[in-house]
């Protein structure tokens, strides 16, 4: 990550996929990195200058990439933007997931920013690994989920759509607006409100949402083990449709 954040300086972050030389939602992910650095107090361009340089960059990938830009305050130094773009091939399989020790949710204060701290989300995803799943649940200290260490979470509960709400501690992700946006267009039920532990083990189907990979189906939580449903395929395929042409 731009060399441990210029040596352990501090800074956020968006990684955005590429399609074609073509940044897919690239002015959500940028309001969203403007936003977090005007909270966090640090320096950043304009929007317009912003999104110029990011795109001039992700046309120099042919093909899926993957497109990191960075507004960084280095431990000594002037501030700096890096922007970074490269081939990547995004993951598509279906996740495990074990739920993690309240230990691992990161601080509220910094868990709506994408910050290059990542370590608990890093440490939280080992813990997860070590025991067998691809991720890490995570949830408050009363059990109230919030996302995975890697992305946002849904649940489909009794033909709802539900995710939990903003004003819990999580990332509010620019793949979960679009795939909410999109539940309403195609007039499936959703919602956003709080989801305890408890209210998964009732879930006829669980799926995460990340900008690299898109819409994926959770096929395990803590051993129970899930089959992917109608709504994660639907939801699945019109976001792939929509966001993913190419």
């Amino acid at each position: 990550m731009a060399e441990l954040a210029l040596a352990l300086g501090e800074g956020v972050f968006e990684t955005i996929l590429i399609r074609n030389g073509e940044p897919v939602l690239l002015e959500e992910h940028l309001a969203r990195l403007l936003v977090s650095a005007q909270a966090l107090g640090l320096p950043a361009p304009g929007a317009t200058s912003l999104a110029t340089r990011a795109r001039r960059r992700a046309m120099r990938v042919t093909g899926t990439g993957r497109l990191r830009v960075a507004l960084l305050r280095p431990a000594a130094g002037a501030p700096c933007t890096v922007i970074e773009a490269a081939p990547f091939a995004p993951r598509t399989a279906p996740l495990r997931l074990a739920t993690a020790p309240g230990r691992y949710l990161p601080g509220r204060a910094l868990a709506g920013f994408k910050t290059t701290n990542r370590m608990p989300y890093l440490a939280a995803c080992a813990w997860a690994q070590r025991r067998g799943a691809d991720d890490a649940l995570l949830t408050t200290p009363r059990g109230y989920v919030t996302e995975t260490s890697q992305a946002n979470l849904f649940a489909v509960l009794a033909g709802i759509v539900t995710t939990p709400p903003l004003s819990l501690p999580l990332l509010p992700g620019v793949t979960r607006a679009a795939l909410l946006a999109l539940a309403h267009a195609l007039r499936l039920p959703c919602q956003e409100r709080p989801l305890h532990r408890r209210d998964l083990e009732r879930a006829q189907e669980l799926f995460v949402t990340s900008a690299l990979s898109g819409v994926r189906p959770v096929v395990s939580l803590d051993g129970r083990e899930l089959v992917p449903g109608p709504v994660t395929a639907r939801l699945a395929a019109a976001y792939a449709g929509r966001h993913l042409r190419g």
